[in-house]
């Protein structure tokens, strides 16, 4: 095995902005879509439910432009706490040799919340005033801070459950908590659903025409964040035709149609139907865990490497 390097957490941090992620992220969506055209070979992803200690293990490989990567992903839960471990395999083709070992929680967090402001970038309401989030976890707060490096809103509102956790982030990101998750959704131009939810939580009749929906959880086929009336009468966008239809309980229990890919409307093959409402479900896909591991990896080797 050739020498490869770790690159740790608090490295990672260092090495990523969302702002850097944008138009990779972009870039990735619309070579995904073209398949091996664009240079991309991604399975859809392993999931393993190991359902006598309440978690899941993800599996991601992916071959993207002479890299190839395979995130794992474990995500268990104990009542209320969550335990996530989350590590890339970094290789080089053609050898194939192992180049890093990478962590992967910020890369998860920073890549999927630009994937939402990519389909948001397309699909949401010219000039976007209110922001809502539905979760109050880590990817909600990776998704506020996203969306508002790519746009400033004037009012954000976050609705989880407990309200004290809606209390707590609100107040470390200078936002408005809300008691109900109508409250919070109320004329939103953009939505964003990160819930543990396996029950709906947004509603058709809460959501105003127009608004863009970002749904990040319910990520097994028995799960569901949105309302199947509201994915019915919405124009459904996704990262993965494929996965979603094997995945996303959303889509699957609603029996909606899904109307494109994100990367087809970046490519220009589909439209914005930014008219309408519109819902980008997100699973999550390899291509962009090594899309944004190697703008990490070779950030690394400039700013790290270099200077020893």
């Amino acid at each position: 095995m050739d020498n490869f390097i770790t690159i740790q957490e608090d490295d990672v941090k260092g090495l990523v902005t969302y702002k850097d992620l944008f138009p990779i992220i972009e870039t990735a969506f619309g070579d995904f879509s073209k398949g091996k055209e664009g240079d991309v070979l991604q399975p859809v992803r392993t999931v393993i439910s190991v359902e006598k200690h309440n978690g899941t293990c993800f599996i991601m490989p992916c071959v993207y432009h002479g890299i190839m990567t395979t995130k794992v992903l474990t995500i268990f839960h104990d009542g209320e706490k969550q335990s996530r471990q989350s590590l890339i395999w970094l290789y080089t083709l053609p050898s194939a040799g192992l180049k890093a070992m990478i962590a992967g929680e910020t890369i998860t967090f920073h890549r999927t919340a630009a994937m939402s402001v990519i389909a948001t970038k397309y699909l949401a309401p010219k000039q976007p005033k209110v922001l809502a989030i539905l979760g109050a976890g880590h990817q909600a707060r990776s998704h506020f801070n996203g969306l508002n490096a790519f746009h400033q809103f004037k009012e954000t509102r976050i609705w989880t459950r407990s309200f004290t956790k809606a209390q707590t982030l609100a107040n470390e990101l200078n936002c408005i908590a809300c008691e109900t998750a109508q409250e919070a959704v109320k004329d939103a131009d953009v939505i964003v659903t990160v819930t543990r939810s396996t029950k709906p939580v947004l509603m058709l009749d809460w959501v105003k025409k127009g608004a863009h929906i970002n749904c990040v959880g319910a990520l097994k086929p028995s799960y569901q964040e949105i309302d199947p009336e509201l994915m019915r009468n919405s124009v459904v966008y996704t990262d993965t035709i494929e996965g979603a239809l094997k995945e996303s309980g959303d889509i699957i229990l609603s029996k909606c149609d899904v109307y494109a890919e994100i990367g087809e409307v970046v490519n220009g093959y589909k439209d914005a139907k930014s008219d309408q409402t519109t819902v980008f479900k997100s699973l999550g896909i390899g291509v962009m865990d090594t899309a944004t591991a190697t703008f990490v990896y070779e950030n690394y080797k400039s700013k790290i490497i270099c200077k020893n």
